[in-house]
Order: C-alpha cells, then sequence, then structure tokens
C-alpha cells in the first residue's frame, strides 16, 4: 500500500534546479554508511538507518529515451513490491509514501524495469543490477536521511552512465515511537480535563 500525492501540473520544474540535481549526480556517488548496505553483503541495497521509519518517493525527472517502471520491495517483511513511478507518466513534485514503518537494518529494495525500449530488469538486490543505480546523499539529520536516486537505464557497460533516466528524491523520516504518542495523547487529554474544571 501507498500514499501518493500528485503536484499541481502548472508547476514544472525550474531549469536551475534540474541543473542542480544533475550536478549532484555526476559527483562520486555518496552511499552513506547510515543508509546504505555494504553491497558485497546479503542485502545489497538501501539499509533503512532508524527506527520507526516512514519512506517517500518524490519524482524530480527523467531524460530517458525508454520507458519504465520504478517499484519498491520490502524482502525479510512482506515480500511485496509496491509500484512507484512510470518514467513517462510522472510529474515534478509527485510523490509516494509507503505504508509500511521501517526499522533500523530493514531494506529497502529498488527494481527498474524497462518496459519500452530495450526491456531489461534491474534490482538492488543483486551486485549487477545495483550497479544501474546511483545513490547521493543530500542530506541527513537526526531521524532523517534523504538521497537522490538516479536510474542507468541500459544495462552497463553500454549505456552513458549519466543515472538520468529516472531521478527521485528518496527520504527516511522518523515517525513518533508508539510510546511517545502514548505519552502525548495522555498529555492532550490531561489538558482538556483541567480546562473543563
Amino acid at each position: 500500500m501507498t500514499h501518493r500525492t500528485t503536484a499541481p501540473t502548472t508547476n514544472p520544474s525550474r531549469p536551475s534546479r534540474a541543473l542542480a540535481v544533475l550536478a549532484a549526480l555526476s559527483a562520486p556517488p555518496i552511499l552513506a554508511a547510515s543508509a546504505h548496505a555494504d553491497v558485497g553483503g546479503p542485502d545489497s541495497g538501501l539499509i533503512t538507518p532508524f527506527d520507526n521509519a516512514q519512506v517517500s518517493f518524490e519524482w524530480v525527472m527523467s531524460r530517458a529515451g525508454y520507458t519504465g517502471d520504478l517499484s519498491a520491495a520490502i524482502p525479510n517483511l512482506t515480500g511485496e513490491s509496491v509500484f512507484v513511478f512510470n518514467n513517462k507518466a510522472a510529474r515534478p513534485g509527485e510523490t509516494v509514501v509507503l505504508s509500511h514503518v521501517f526499522n533500523a537494518g530493514d531494506p529497502v529494495h529498488l527494481t527498474y524495469e524497462v518496459t519500452r525500449g530495450a526491456r531489461d530488469v534491474f534490482s538492488t538486490s543483486d551486485t549487477d543490477g545495483l550497479a544501474q543505480f546511483r545513490f547521493t546523499q543530500v542530506a541527513s539529520g537526526p531521524g532523517s536521511a534523504e538521497l537522490l536516486v538516479g536510474v542507468e537505464d541500459i544495462r552497463l557497460p553500454g549505456g552513458d552512465s549519466d543515472f538520468d533516466d529516472v531521478v527521485v528524491r528518496m527520504r527516511f523520516a522518523q515517525l513518533p515511537s508508539p510510546a511517545g504518542l502514548t505519552v502525548l495523547a495522555f498529555g492532550a487529554a490531561l489538558c482538556r480535563r483541567r480546562r473543563s474544571h
């Protein structure tokens, strides 16, 4: 399950923002230890850096000639693959939020399937597929991590290695813990009770 927010079609991506994104992707990839697994390990791909994490994807851009679908999978948890974006249909600012709440160490694998053009499927769950993705950390802080994810849609070493066939902004945001929510709810109820007396 996902929650999808569609951006107004009257608010296209600004050229300056697109250039900034391309500049970030052309820089050497930054695979943050807090958000990226050892690519030689059993769970190659993105690893949730903290508990009670909400994962979301914001569409940025695509310069692909081919058409393809980006999906997210939650291995070892539900085994489901959730459709996120089609690179020809998505609009800048459109956001998809995964309904699952992740905990520290949970993997989030991405799959990109080229559906029109040189048909192929790439997944971060294997070393060869992982090479088709570029992750660049652009922000991090307590309870948050943000990365640009770029995809090369022609299997390497072919293609132009520009990783701009799909570009999304991926965010991990820490939600309040259930215990914290209980305390907040109790405090709110206590305040209401005091006002009523």
